[in-house]
């Protein structure tokens, strides 16, 4: 008899630990603001340590109960169960602003770069980044004639790009030189998309 709560509360126990090593890094990621080029190797970790804790977890308690017919060794499977539907439902919670983009531009630096999406709903998405990862900004602009206006003073957390941008016939300037005149040349986002 003592076997069998042991068993019963090391199924659960280890239910219990598969379901939060898979739900904590997906709630880590629900808001993630960065990106890192080992992303996708860490998300194969923690599915991969869930799984390798669950399948048999889960084949364990399917035996035990019906070896001994006790409804207790349905909590696991419950608790597990219960884990993937709300996994899955936190991966359709991640939604992308689908609001029609009216300007999509990019600055190809080589090894690193910056997109900037402005969307109909008066907002936008920066992604400054480099070969090992990057950072999402995202927030509300105003545009008046050929300027947008964002509602950050440096966006990208420096004096590379300010919260003033002019938008000319193919490029949108974002980077004032020594002068403090919009760089034209290198330092400007060619417009892959406007509306």
């Amino acid at each position: 008899m003592k076997t069998e709560t042991t068993r019963k509360i090391i199924l659960t126990t280890l239910s219990i630990f598969s379901a939060f090593v898979v739900l904590r890094h997906e709630i880590m990621n629900l808001n993630k603001t960065e990106w890192f080029i080992f992303d996708t190797y860490e998300t194969l970790f923690w599915y991969g340590l869930g799984l390798l804790i669950a399948i048999p977890t889960t084949i364990n308690a399917v035996k035990s109960y019906k070896r001994s017919n006790s409804k207790a060794y349905f909590v696991p499977v419950i608790i597990l169960g219960l884990a993937t539907i709300l996994n899955i439902g936190l991966r359709f919670v991640q939604t992308e602003n689908d609001s029609p983009v009216i300007l999509w531009a990019h600055y190809d630096g080589d090894t690193n770069g910056l997109t900037l999406k402005l969307r109909e709903d008066k907002t936008y998405k920066l992604e400054n980044y480099s070969i090992l990862g990057g950072d999402f900004i995202e927030g509300n602009y105003r545009l008046e004639d050929d300027t947008i206006y964002m509602d950050r003073k440096e966006p990208i957390g420096n004096d590379f790009m300010n919260d003033k941008l002019v938008i000319t016939k193919d490029k949108v300037l974002f980077h004032l030189d020594e002068n403090g005149e919009y760089e034209t040349g290198f330092f400007s986002m060619r417009i892959i998309e406007k509306n």
